[in-house]
């Protein structure tokens, strides 16, 4: 009898367990249901897909509450986190990788919890699987951009015009129902924690070469980007961060000849942006670095050549010490010199569509750059395809007239790519294919000279303190110098190297050389002297 009533109460339980497991999921179902109807009417009125609701089973894994920096509180959820920061990363619209689109101010926490637990991954493992290594980079790279959403008041045409085109990109995707619309928010900007994450993945990628060697040209490309968005900050300063425009020109150095490698024009027509349009950099400060990356651009592209005759013939002529003075100086200038020169016409149709130095006005922008661009402004077209971006025939209309204007410089034009060539302006042109290995080398340098400088100044103790100071970095049977000296005392700096090649930087001119071991035979290479 007792046995009876036993197996009579476990039925009891199972069935009660049966149906409340059944009542969850059709309670789940239908909440399901409805986030997704709100996601469809959104999208079906025009408006970005961003939901103030969490995705289903954060709640039941929370521990706790999360301020964010909105000052609103989230469900502290260790278990979820991850898979919240990769979930709006992901490209994908398979179940696998399903986006939910909420407030980015909840993905920022979920990504910053997730980075927190890669990097203790990085430094616990030997080996790690290469998707994951190459997430994590993503997380880091995107979460950078977040902070760095930049307000009309930081007053800077290159952060408005890569933001902007960032925005509709992201805004698309929204659209589609992948990823979340950043700013949607209003997100507070915050330059130093930007610039922590933009630098990060340049610190793991020396501290963990064997993880971060094994990822792909996307990645790298995220790293190059983090590179340049670094070089902007500290070009221009913001917030709290100083104006270091040494440390700017050698991470513009850098990102433009990774870009070059990896084809990443973007990235290159930022850099040149960044160093021609204005405050708050000084393009002085550039000109000489702008100048030679130009012209080797124009030795191996097209396009290349199209951007280095438009700086010849349109860019370099406008006063550089009044673009640099201020936004309304810039505007005065532009307004003066637009009827003959299509890059100041360019400029001032910027500053009335991002409000730079003078009140915003969109229409008047977006027209005077559309001049600019029919009249065969380079720079206006390649921006017009990026502010088209989600809009399927204005992006084809631009992208087809930047085609065809590039030809025809192209075409009229192809006599002074070879005068650059003859007179060795083509840098990147000799040196791409060693490029790769250097890049992939640059790790191992890193650790050589430390390892050196400690051996020199603690010989019993060659895991003590680090001193750069100007001693030698070894490589297999060669000591590159750590610094030459061109013919006019510039001193040259050693950015990198592999076993019969490095890479030179030179702060004055921003210029980079690539030298090899042969080069060193006589002792330093032509034209150059060490001290």
């Amino acid at each position: 009898m007792i046995i009876l009533v036993v197996l009579v109460v476990i039925a009891l339980v199972i069935v009660y367990k049966v149906k409340e497991n059944k009542d969850f999921k059709e309670a789940q179902q239908k909440k399901e249901e409805e986030w997704q109807r709100k996601v469809k009417e959104r999208k079906k009125n025009g408006e970005p897909s961003v939901s103030e609701e969490l995705p289903l089973g954060i709640e039941y894994a929370s521990k706790g509450t999360v301020t964010g920096a909105n000052g609103k509180d989230y469900p502290y959820s260790t278990a979820y986190y991850g898979t919240v920061a990769l979930h709006n990363l992901s490209d994908g619209e398979d179940e696998e990788h399903k986006q939910y689109e909420y407030d980015p101010a909840f993905c920022m926490l979920a990504s910053e919890y997730y980075i927190t637990q890669y990097l203790e991954e990085l430094g616990k493992f030997d080996q790690m699987n290469k998707t994951t290594v190459e997430y994590g980079i993503k997380c880091i790279y995107e979460l950078a951009e977040s902070y760095a959403y930049p307000v009309p008041a930081n007053n800077d045409l290159t952060h408005a015009a890569y933001y902007t085109a960032r925005r509709l990109a992201d805004r698309k995707r929204a659209m589609e129902g992948n990823g979340y619309y950043k700013n949607a928010y209003d997100f507070p900007i915050d330059f130093q924690k930007a610039l922590t994450y933009y630098e990060l993945p340049e610190t793991l990628r020396v501290k963990y070469e064997a993880h971060l060697s094994q990822v792909g040209p996307g990645c790298v490309a995220r790293m190059v980007k983090c590179w340049l968005q670094t070089a902007h900050i500290y070009a221009a300063g913001f917030q709290d961060v100083p104006q270091d425009i040494t440390k700017a020109k050698r991470l513009y150095a850098q990102a433009y000849q990774m870009a070059r490698h990896l084809e990443l024009d973007d990235v290159a027509v930022s850099v040149i942006r960044a160093m021609t349009q204005g405050y708050p950099r000084n393009p002085e400060d550039y000109q000489d670095q702008a100048y030679n990356m130009l012209a080797d651009w124009a030795c191996g592209s097209d396009f290349g050549l199209a951007m280095y005759v438009e700086y010849i013939l349109y860019t370099n002529s406008l006063d550089k010490r009044r673009l640099a003075k201020g936004p309304q100086e810039a505007v005065r200038l532009c307004e003066e010199q637009a009827e003959k020169n299509l890059y100041a016409a360019y400029l001032l149709g910027q500053a009335f569509l991002f409000g730079y130095g003078t009140e915003k006005d969109e229409a008047k922008g977006r027209k005077l750059i559309e001049i600019a661009a029919e009249n065969g402004c380079i720079s206006a077209l390649y921006l017009l395809t990026q502010l088209s971006v989600g809009d399927a025939a204005s992006e084809k209309r631009w992208k087809d007239a930047l085609d065809k204007a590039v030809a025809a410089v192209a075409e009229k034009c192809g006599f002074m790519r070879e005068e650059l060539q003859r007179e060795g302006k083509s840098v990147t042109r000799e040196s791409l294919e060693k490029f790769r290995s250097q890049f992939a080398a640059e790790a191992a340098a890193e650790r050589n000279f430390r390892q050196a400088v400690q051996k020199a100044a603690h010989p019993k103790s060659p895991q003590s303190g680090i001193d750069a100071g100007d001693s030698d970095i070894s490589h297999h049977d060669f000591v590159f110098p750590r610094f030459i000296y061109d013919g006019d005392e510039n001193p040259w700096e050693l950015m990198n190297s592999g076993s019969d090649s490095a890479g030179y930087y030179c702060q004055k001119t921003g210029e980079t050389r690539i030298f090899y071991a042969s080069d060193f035979d006589y002792g330093s290479p032509v034209g150059f002297h060490r001290r």
